[in-house]
């Protein structure tokens, strides 16, 4: 699970509904074919296939002298098909379904929303269960809000508050240890693509570097979350691509992101800071200058 901090401008409930992981109705059909089904199953391992953990295998029961069929529990609920035009009749009831052919499963349909973005999401300042209770933005009158008319919010002087905020978290990092100068996970990452090293080398060789190390164990004590290659940098560096403290932005429909956020925190595909500034200020200085009464409201989502 992650949760993530998303600005919103418009009526949330009505921008919002096209990217619910749960909501069927903008399910669509995922194909796997029989090549990505053994590969699932390959990976399972066969020791996962007995009778102390029958979570990962389930048999189909023999039904009119056709062989059973072995499947893993993520076909639990769906249902075997033995033609093509049953298989299309339940694709079209978007109902979870799979293909048999020689006792074989050679193609199964699942149903998700491929755009989804979150599982659920809490307006800040209105539901109790949100994670960031004290994420606010600076409006030009001076006031700290969660929600208000995109218009008066003060764009610049958030992005000022952002900069001196980054300018004193990294001198408390620094101050406490030291200048960064190890080498960064993505050269051990490039030695492991490599076959130099494993995986599991590459994670004992960079936390073992003193750097890395001291910073890791003042982490646990201070029950921080950080990267220590974020501070390989000087301060002026850190600072320098500051701006509006979101990952994610929902304007009026149309969604903006970091990254792709995953669970526990790991993001795929991140932007470089520079051109996440660019696309996140273009778009909230866009949405004020176009649709100035428009409401915005700050989320709390979970993925």
């Amino acid at each position: 699970m992650s949760h993530f901090t998303c600005f919103t401008v418009g009526d949330v409930d009505e921008i919002m509904a096209p990217y619910n992981e749960q909501d069927e109705k903008y399910y669509t059909p995922v194909e796997y074919t029989e090549e990505e089904i053994n590969d699932t199953l390959a990976h399972l391992g066969d020791e996962q296939y007995n009778e102390t953990n029958k979570m990962f295998v389930k048999e189909y029961p023999e039904e009119e002298d056709r062989t059973p069929i072995k499947f893993y529990a993520w076909y639990e609920d769906t249902i075997p098909c033995y033609d093509e035009d049953t298989l299309k009749r339940y694709i079209d009831k978007k109902r979870k379904c799979f293909l048999v052919k020689d006792g074989k499963i050679v193609k199964s349909y699942q149903f998700f929303n491929t755009n989804a973005k979150y599982d659920y999401y809490g307006v800040i300042g209105d539901d109790p269960f949100c994670r960031f209770g004290s994420v606010g933005f600076r409006m030009k009158d001076g006031s700290m809000v969660q929600s208000g008319r995109i218009g008066d919010m003060d764009i610049d002087g958030i992005i000022a508050e952002e900069v001196e905020s980054r300018r004193k978290h990294y001198r408390e990092v620094v101050g406490a240890c030291g200048e960064f100068s190890h080498t960064p996970w993505s050269k051990y990452m490039e030695r492991k693509d490599k076959g130099d090293i494993s995986a599991d080398e590459a994670r004992v060789l960079y936390n073992a570097q003193p750097g890395v190390n001291k910073f890791n164990e003042w982490c646990k004590r201070e029950h921080y979350w950080l990267d220590a290659d974020d501070y390989l940098c000087t301060e002026d560096e850190y600072i320098e691509f500051a701006t509006v403290p979101v990952f994610c932005a929902n304007i009026l429909g149309k969604w903006i992101e970091k990254g792709e956020m995953g669970w526990w925190g790991l993001v795929i595909d991140e932007k470089e800071p520079k051109s996440w500034k660019e696309v996140i200020e273009t778009a909230l200085r866009d949405a004020q200058k176009n649709h100035p009464d428009a409401a915005f409201h700050v989320l709390d989502c979970h993925i």
